[in-house]
């Protein structure tokens, strides 16, 4: 009478059970990075950079020229030497902090070209260094921190990150505690550089090699203390951030967050978000925290399918 299965016995038993279909569309239309490219700060960053160069009239020519082009929408480009020259000059502003901000108000932008971040290796180096990795005193303006955050999101929506400076796992630890920080848009940054690594990491492993340290630290920050966020827009990026890792992990990542037991984290946004959309009568931050509610309730519905596969 007390023919009672193992745990084994019923983790092999479950495999055999078909698996349980359940749809995520909105989690499946978030398959495109994040990118900030809004042109429109181009002009005043070329200007105040070319101040600097008043007195050199070849170096003024060509910033003219690289603004020029930039401006002249995707059928101008730049040569790869124009971009390695303007890499250089770029560096010697952050070196002697020369319109820092702008710089990187243009970098923003110019790692986003078909080339990549790869002629602006030195000036990534430098912010890593200076900016990002030396930011534990927050001594830096918040446009300047920001603008790095952007930055660093729009080269990791490339494959080409890990090419620039430190390992896979300091930049999302860097990234992790910046999603700490109290101002709104630096947090909204660096989650958004949070959702495109896990684009960019996404077909690294397969499901039966197991999650990475990276995918793990990503998972757990994004998911802890997510109903202390009060803006819906980081607090919606970092939910996308752990659907895109459940979807391409598959049962990996959904084994580690029942087995954590944050799977709670998940289910109490759906109600939490109920709760704000229903009382919030403005319409700031209302449709972030909607869509929040319904990706949520997608993510809940594949947890509970993976736990009944399990008992």
């Amino acid at each position: 009478w007390a023919n009672v299965q193992t745990s084994a016995e019923k983790t092999a038993e479950s495999k055999k059970l078909p698996q349980e279909q359940v749809s995520h569309p909105l989690m499946d239309s978030f398959d495109k990075p994040l990118l900030s490219k809004d042109t429109n700060t181009l002009p005043i960053s070329f200007q105040k950079i070319q101040r600097f160069f008043d007195h050199d009239e070849e170096t003024a020519a060509f910033l003219k020229k690289c603004k020029s082009g930039l401006l002249c929408g995707d059928n101008t480009k730049l040569s790869l030497e124009d971009e390695e020259r303007l890499g250089q000059i770029l560096h010697h502003c952050l070196v002697k902090n020369q319109a820092t901000t702008f710089v990187l108000m243009l970098l923003r932008i110019l790692v986003t070209q078909e080339s990549g971040p790869t002629p602006y290796k030195e000036c990534v180096c430098w912010i890593y260094q200076n900016i990002v990795k030396d930011d534990s005193g927050q001594q830096h303006s918040k446009p300047l921190r920001t603008m790095s955050w952007l930055m660093l999101s729009n080269i990791a929506a490339s494959s080409q990150l890990w090419k620039m400076e430190g390992e896979e796992d300091e930049w999302v630890q860097a990234a992790i505690c910046a999603m700490s920080d109290k101002e709104n848009c630096i947090r909204q940054a660096a989650a958004a550089f949070c959702y495109n690594t896990s684009l960019l990491s996404a077909s690294e492993t397969t499901e039966t090699e197991g999650l990475g340290d990276t995918k793990v630290s990503l998972l757990c920050a994004c998911l802890e203390s997510l109903e202390e966020e009060m803006d819906y827009t980081v607090r919606l990026r970092r939910l996308m951030t752990v659907g895109r890792i459940m979807v391409t992990e598959g049962d990996n990542a959904k084994d580690l967050i029942l087995d954590l037991g944050m799977d709670g984290f998940v289910s109490e946004q759906v109600l939490v978000t109920k709760k704000v959309t229903c009382n919030d009568e403005s319409s700031i931050g209302r449709g972030d925290a909607e869509t929040c509610g319904e990706l949520a309730a997608e993510l809940n519905l594949l947890l509970h399918a993976r736990k009944r596969r399990r008992e």
